[in-house]
C-alpha cells in the first residue's frame, strides 16, 4: 500500500509526502487501526481520546477544530483504500493545517521489540507547548537523528534541570524495587496509551505521577517501559548504555504488556471504535 490521503473530504490517491504533512503550523494525531477478519471490521484504539486531543490541540494552536463528523467521514473513506489483506495493521494520521483537515494511512510496521526490550538515549531538549501534538516537531526530529546515529530505538527528552520529560514519540514509565510505578507528571503530552495504562492498572499497582531526574531514575529503577499508540507498551532495558535494573525485561513490565494486550483483544467500548468495511 502506498501513502494515500483524504484532504477536505476528497480522496487524493497521490497522497502527501511525509515532510509536507509535518512542516508548518499545524497539529496531528496518530491512531492504530487493526483489521479483524472474523468481523470484517476495523478496530481503532483510543479513538475518542485521540480525536478529542486532536481537536483540543487544533483549537489551542490554530483557533479552530475540524468537525467530528468530518473527521469520521474522512477516516471511513481512507479505510476503504487500505489493502488489509497485505497488512492487517495501519497507522492513521489526522492533520490540521491552515483550514484543512488531512487524514493519511500507511502500513504499520512493528519495529520495537516487546519481548527483549529496547535501548534508548537521553537528549537535552524539550518540546514547546508539550500538551499540543504540534507538527513543529523539530526537537523530536533532532533527537531521533541522534538516536539513529547511536543505534538506539528511542530518545528521551531531558530538560535544563535534568528531568526526564518524555520520549520523542512516547511517554515514559519506570518501576522501583517496591513495584511502585512512576510516570512524569508535567510538561508532557498526555498520551492516550499512557492515560489508559494509568486507568487500567491503578487498582493493581501504586502509580505515582511525579517528575524525576534521569540520574534518580537510573539509580532507582529496576524496570522501565514506554507507551505509545502503535506499539502500546515497550520495555526499555537501558538508557545511554546504562542498564535499567538487571538490563532485561522485568516481571512487572511483562505482566503489564500481557494484561494490556488482553484488554485490547476484548475490543470493549469506549476505548475501541469499530468501522465496518
Amino acid at each position: 500500500m502506498e501513502r494515500v490521503a483524504v484532504i477536505d473530504g476528497e480522496l487524493d490517491k497521490e497522497g502527501l509526502p511525509e515532510w509536507f504533512s509535518h512542516l508548518g503550523v499545524g497539529v496531528f494525531d496518530t491512531l492504530r487501526a487493526d483489521y479483524r477478519q472474523k468481523e470484517k471490521a476495523i478496530w481503532i484504539y483510543g479513538y475518542r481520546a485521540h480525536v478529542d486531543r486532536f481537536m483540543e490541540g487544533a483549537t489551542e494552536l490554530l483557533g479552530f477544530a475540524p468537525e467530528v463528523s468530518n473527521i469520521e467521514s474522512s477516516i471511513k473513506k481512507i479505510l476503504q483504500t487500505v489493502d488489509w489483506d497485505k497488512n492487517p495493521h495501519a497507522r492513521l494520521r489526522l492533520i490540521a493545517m491552515g483550514s484543512s483537515l488531512i487524514v493519511t494511512a500507511e502500513p504499520l510496521k512493528f519495529t520495537l521489540d516487546q519481548e527483549k526490550g529496547i535501548s534508548a538515549i537521553s537528549f537535552k531538549g524539550e518540546r514547546f507547548m508539550p500538551s499540543v501534538k504540534s507538527c513543529s516537531a523539530l526537537v523530536s526530529v533532532i533527537a531521533r537523528k541522534e538516536m539513529y546515529k547511536r543505534g538506539a530505538q528511542e530518545a528521551f527528552l531531558i530538560d535544563k534541570d535534568g528531568i526526564l520529560r518524555e520520549g520523542s514519540w512516547s511517554n515514559f514509565f519506570w518501576v522501583d524495587s517496591s513495584n511502585t510505578i512512576y510516570t512524569t507528571k508535567t510538561k508532557i503530552l498526555n498520551g492516550v496509551t499512557r492515560d489508559f495504562v494509568i486507568q487500567l492498572f491503578q487498582d493493581a499497582y501504586k502509580i505515582e505521577e511525579k517528575d524525576y531526574t534521569l540520574d534518580h531514575i537510573l539509580n532507582s529503577a529496576k524496570e522501565a517501559f514506554l507507551t505509545q499508540s502503535s506499539h502500546w507498551l515497550v520495555p526499555v532495558i537501558e538508557i545511554d548504555k546504562n542498564p535499567i535494573g538487571s538490563g532485561s525485561v522485568g516481571p512487572v513490565t511483562k505482566e503489564l504488556i500481557r494484561t494490556f494486550k488482553e484488554e485490547m483483544e476484548k475490543g470493549e467500548l469506549p476505548y475501541v471504535k469499530r468501522f465496518s468495511l
